[in-house]
């Protein structure tokens, strides 16, 4: 049955539904663990998220750069085979129009944020290392500056919320949410202050962590965000699936406004891996995974586009667009030439041309053999299909640091002395 919706109607449902422009980048830094068999088949990614980049509803694939170029994996010495892409890797550009949710995204990091930090301080505090012998002195301590940052931290959420344009769904969920935090906060403040036994304080004050932690976790789950299309990253060799991976889109969001509501692989390696499409391929092949890539991931508003570059650094963005003559050679004549039925010059599949039309002024031509391709380099200020970077090697590190080495490093106003002893003491 089909009801009649008046304008009334469709224009209140706009509220609760704001659509913006979009751009998806993936990073490739590195494949490994790929399999012996693929050791001489042309290997590709392919990035899509929803319809957007993918070619099952969109034809003209190339104007989105959502793929690499197929390349030839090598050997790693260990058994496998490997993808390293040198120093120029590969970035794969999705352009795309996605509902607005940006205020729930903020949300979700940052309870999320909190959460992680309580339980890494709960795992710190549980497992000591062997060589500090004051760590149990330290953990009520670190307890209590975990639960002061907890504090400060869910004041600026709310505070955040309070100034955040919402609609009315989102009015509706910041209500209950207001009610749960406010409860948190009392909870903390009255544990804080108030006095306690020492005997298995810290045990108790653990306990307490975990049970925040929990709490907190609870806020977290929104089904309007976590029905957002995922990112789908697909692995092609030889023109055939065998291997794909899902990540949420919250774990790349980028929020230019505060790099805590960011998700927690925006713009950071993360090692992602892949899964075989079919059961039948898993015991064809006989390796658990097809590949295990290196990738950054990082999603945000167009306008935002230009703070992925400034991530790469000191790597920078180079767009190439690779173009294919398609020649044929005639023993006859003793040289390639085209034939009247083919489009001459097209992209990789030769079902797009890639005419003079194509080619925006000031670019420069590179080719290595000029029969068969090449390769047009535009002028810094063009925005066209498969991007590279150089590599930069960073270093490891907690994303909230050592709480128990901070509390040892005392602020530089400090002086140590020493009292000597007095003539009457020294004899």
């Amino acid at each position: 049955m089909l009801f009649q919706l008046n304008s009334s109607v469709v224009s209140r449902a706009e509220t609760f539904y704001d659509v913006e422009r979009s751009v998806l980048f993936c990073n490739f830094i590195a494949a490994n663990h790929i399999p012996p068999v693929f050791k001489k088949k042309e290997i590709k990614f392919i990035v899509s998220i929803g319809r957007h980049g993918n070619d099952d509803f969109e034809k003209k694939i190339i104007l989105n750069s959502n793929q690499t170029i197929k390349i030839l994996p090598t050997d790693d010495k260990v058994g496998h085979y490997t993808i390293s892409w040198g120093n120029k890797k590969p970035v794969c550009e999705v352009p795309c129009h996605l509902e607005n949710m940006d205020l729930r995204f903020k949300q979700i990091n940052a309870l999320l944020k909190i959460v992680n930090y309580l339980e890494e301080i709960q795992s710190n505090a549980i497992s000591p290392p062997r060589e500090d012998e004051y760590h149990e002195n330290l953990i009520s301590s670190v307890v209590f500056e975990a639960m002061e940052f907890v504090l400060k931290k869910l004041d600026d959420f709310n505070k955040m919320l309070r100034e955040a344009k919402k609609t009315q769904l989102d009015n509706n969920l910041n209500e209950m949410n207001f009610l749960s935090l406010k409860k948190i906060i009392q909870d903390i403040e009255e544990l804080m202050y108030s006095p306690m036994d020492m005997d298995g304080v810290d045990e108790f004050l653990i306990q307490k962590l975990c049970f925040y932690a929990d709490r907190i976790r609870h806020l977290v789950h929104d089904p309007q965000a976590f029905s957002h299309p995922d990112i789908l990253i697909r692995m092609i060799v030889d023109n055939e699936l065998v291997g794909y991976a899902r990540i949420p889109v919250i774990e790349a969001f980028y929020c230019p406004e505060n790099k805590e509501y960011c998700g927690k692989r925006c713009g950071r390696i993360y090692p992602i891996y892949m899964k075989w499409p079919t059961v039948t391929k898993l015991e064809k092949f006989k390796e658990h995974v097809p590949c295990v890539l290196q990738t950054r991931l990082w999603i945000g508003r167009i306008d935002d586009a230009a703070k992925f570059e400034k991530i790469l650094a000191p790597g920078r963005l180079a767009y190439y667009q690779e173009m294919f003559y398609n020649e044929k050679w005639k023993e006859v004549d003793g040289k390639f030439c085209w034939q009247e039925d083919e489009i001459y010059c097209s992209d990789e599949s030769r079902a797009f041309s890639m005419d003079k039309l194509c080619c925006h002024m000031n670019w420069e031509k590179r080719s290595s053999r000029i029969s068969l391709k090449y390769l047009l380099l535009p002028p810094r200020s063009s925005l066209l299909p498969i991007a590279s970077e150089c590599l930069r090697v960073l270093p490891s590190a907690s994303e909230f640091g050592d709480a128990f080495k901070r509390l040892r490093i005392l602020p530089s106003a400090f002086e140590f002395f020493r009292v000597l002893p007095s003539a009457s003491e020294c004899l």
